[in-house]
């Protein structure tokens, strides 16, 4: 079968694909399959493409596929050439692993697939730009599968407390959108009064970069009702463990902004990181016991505590506020954000 499938690709790219002057440039990494082993129910493959929307990859495999690859998913180690097929250093690519349910000679994502694909877990990006010779540690984990599922999330920033350092720059400073699952999101309050929240990127259901950073409030009140907010679409690739219900996600979703004032791709402790939020009052001698960390008494006063939104299919809009965005606020408290 693995045979018959690599000759059938290997013709296809042959027809499909060309180039006379080739830089020499190896990818390898290995699929993880752990978490859907008893689903191998198709030919596990690998693709490199021109696009990370899954959409477009569905509508036209042809036009959006440079490269596709079988894997065995006895020894799911690979290393591929993408010289030969065209591709030069400096270039930018995606990389998706999949099990293809229904394989007919073209691979090709579809609903109820299963799919993980190559994210930098310090950057949050799924874009990879070539280098000549050996790309090593492109690792990916098949945890997602392709839902019917559309949702999108009406979202607007709020400056607030943004205080650029000597780093920021209109050309290179980014700004990231995140909307994140609660299976993905490690939250406390330390001792010192700030928040400390882990994400897990592979529970990353939407993202959005921008450059510069763009506010839709810089000071003072909020527009209402707000017309021109921004739109978060949620992927179609959603890990296997988040289950959907009445056309639901089940669990809250958290929306987090962060300014990468380098533009580096990191986040690191200068940058300022933003969430839809809601307020919380402590009191004089108010106590926390934290998991794995201890008891704390931050100083009395007002929080805003990451807040966690439900997420329906189609547009999702603030229902607690009169259906505006939700807003999210770069609050003057200290967090401190980290990638598990």
């Amino acid at each position: 079968m693995l045979k018959k499938l690599m000759i059938s690709l290997l013709l296809y790219f042959f027809l499909f694909s060309c180039g006379s002057s080739q830089d020499e440039i190896f990818l390898s990494g290995t699929v993880d399959i752990e978490n859907v082993r008893h689903n191998l129910t198709g030919p596990l493959m690998l693709i490199v493409t021109n696009t990370a929307d899954l959409s477009a990859l569905q509508a036209d495999p042809q036009g959006a596929i440079i490269g596709a690859f079988g894997i065995d998913a006895e020894d799911p180690y690979f290393r591929i050439e993408l010289g030969s097929l065209g591709k030069k250093a400096g270039e930018v690519v995606y990389l998706f692993a999949f099990i293809d349910a229904d394989f007919n000679g073209i691979p090709s994502p579809g609903t109820g697939d299963f799919i993980g694909y190559y994210i930098n877990r310090k950057t949050y990006r799924l874009d990879y730009e070539l280098k000549k010779g050996e790309n090593r540690g492109l690792d990916i984990s098949i945890n997602r599968m392709l839902r019917d599922f559309d949702a999108r999330i009406v979202y607007a920033i709020d400056k607030g407390d943004v205080t650029y350092g000597k780093e920021f720059n209109t050309l290179t400073t980014e700004e990231v959108v995140l909307a994140v699952h609660e299976k993905g999101m490690k939250i406390s309050l330390t001792s010192a009064g700030s928040y400390d929240i882990k994400i897990d990127p592979d529970y990353i259901m939407g993202f959005t970069r921008f450059q510069p950073p763009a506010f839709d409030v810089y000071s003072g009140s909020r527009p209402k009702p707000y017309e021109t907010p921004k739109f978060l679409e949620i992927l179609p690739a959603i890990h296997v463990k988040i289950a959907i219900e009445n056309e639901k996600i089940v669990g809250k979703v958290y929306l987090v902004a962060v300014i990468d004032e380098n533009g580096n791709g990191e986040i690191e402790a200068d940058d300022d990181v933003g969430y839809y939020n809601e307020r919380m009052t402590i009191a004089p001698g108010t106590c926390y016991d934290v998991p794995g960390y201890g008891t704390v008494c931050p100083p009395p006063g007002d929080y805003y505590y990451p807040r966690g939104i439900e997420v329906h299919s189609g547009e999702n809009r603030d229902a607690s506020n009169d259906n505006e965005p939700y807003w999210i606020m770069f609050a003057s408290i200290s967090l401190r954000l980290s990638v598990k």
